[in-house]
């Protein structure tokens, strides 16, 4: 198992600001793995990261259309996908979604786990956990980056 990389609890979607700074100050160029449950807060945490970074600040969730691209402030792109629906690793390909990050952009990927062997840059895994004692707090587990 990799090692915790970085930890935050969340009482809220408001307070995802402090974990979206934190994620904006790493390296470009990574591939963020989002993994939790139906309803653990993955797109809300893309979300507040492309309110906060984004030159427009409307997001949807990319479970139908796959992919999504927001424009950000500093010139980059940040790609959403939310890989859900898909039924194989061939799907992803013929969608030929990679050929279109640059090394400077932020990828999160929410249902990662089908195209794990696939992926050619570093990726950073993070799990969303309910917290037992009050439903409404998730934390967020950052792990050390894994070249695949």
């Amino acid at each position: 198992m990799s090692d915790i990389l970085h930890r935050h609890i969340s009482k809220s979607p408001d307070d995802l600001h402090l974990l979206c700074s934190w994620i904006a100050e790493q390296p470009t160029g990574h591939i963020w793995c989002c993994v939790g449950p139906v309803g653990a807060g993955k797109t809300s945490m893309v979300k507040q990261f492309v309110r906060q970074y984004g030159a427009y600040p409307e997001v949807n969730s990319p479970t139908y259309s796959l992919w999504h691209q927001y424009p950000m402030k500093n010139g980059n792109v940040c790609h959403h996908l939310d890989l859900y629906r898909l039924q194989s690793l061939e799907e992803f390909i013929e969608l030929d979604i990679f050929e279109s990050l640059e090394k400077k952009d932020v990828c999160f990927i929410e249902w990662p786990e089908l195209i794990e062997t696939y992926l050619e840059q570093e990726m950073i895994p993070f799990s969303i956990i309910h917290i037992e004692e009050d439903e409404s707090q998730r934390e967020f587990r950052i792990l050390k980056g894994i070249t695949v």
